[in-house]
């Protein structure tokens, strides 16, 4: 079986070093291929849904397209019993693929973590990491087990899987394996952003911050 490979390479977390223009334009195609973390909005100060995500910024309008993995705590109905009409509604976790341009929540920045190889075409390399992030298991009834654990445990399986079939090659930091690094990191980003006043208005909120834990710079602001 061929398991997923991972070049470990050095991070070293600081601040953003000049980039020339001809550099940051080299590095375009390669932004393609990265796997991102997303911090959604949420009605509590400080506390952000977590999803990982694959795509491209458009050059012409800055916005962001592409594919969003996470897990989701949704309402679902229950019969009871099959011979009762009685029901319940409870909350419930589940693994959810969509396209960014169908999801509503409100993104708030995207934080560059991993980087994927070239060594198969783009649809192949979704195909296959679709299929790693929806076997990675969703918890019921854990209070403790949220959206982020299922991160965590997604970024593991990456590190881990093995499939006869997967020949996802991923380029990572040693901080790929440490959630509480890759959280606290984009956390005081948003918190950045935050104080600069960035998502005070739609225009604003259109175009979503970049940060790349790969390369160590903004792509974005």
């Amino acid at each position: 079986m061929n398991k997923i490979k991972t070049v470990l390479g050095g991070f070293r977390r600081g601040e953003k070093e000049a980039k020339d223009d001809n550099n940051m334009k080299g590095k375009e195609d390669d932004n393609d291929n990265l796997l991102y973390l997303g911090l959604y909005h949420r009605n509590k100060p400080r506390s952000y849904h977590y999803a990982l995500l694959t795509g491209h910024q458009d050059p012409s309008t800055k916005e962001f397209h592409g594919r969003i993995f996470h897990a989701k705590n949704i309402l679902v109905t229950i019969q009871d019993d099959t011979s009762s009409q009685k029901t319940r509604v409870e909350e419930q976790w589940t693994f959810q693929e969509t396209d960014t341009a169908t999801y509503s929540g409100k993104l708030l920045a995207l934080v560059a973590i991993a980087r994927i190889s070239h060594q198969q075409q783009q649809q192949q390399q979704q195909q296959q990491l679709a299929k790693i992030f929806a076997s990675v298991p969703v918890i019921q009834d854990d209070p403790e087990w949220r959206c982020g654990s299922w991160i965590r445990d997604a970024l593991a399986a990456l590190l881990q899987k093995e499939d006869s079939s997967a020949d996802v090659a991923v380029v990572v930091e040693p901080v790929l394996s440490d959630w509480n690094k890759i959280r606290e990191f984009s956390e005081s980003y948003v918190l950045q952003k935050l104080g600069d006043k960035r998502y005070e208005t739609a225009e604003q909120m259109r175009v979503t911050p970049i940060w790349s834990m790969v390369d160590d710079c903004e792509i974005q602001s």
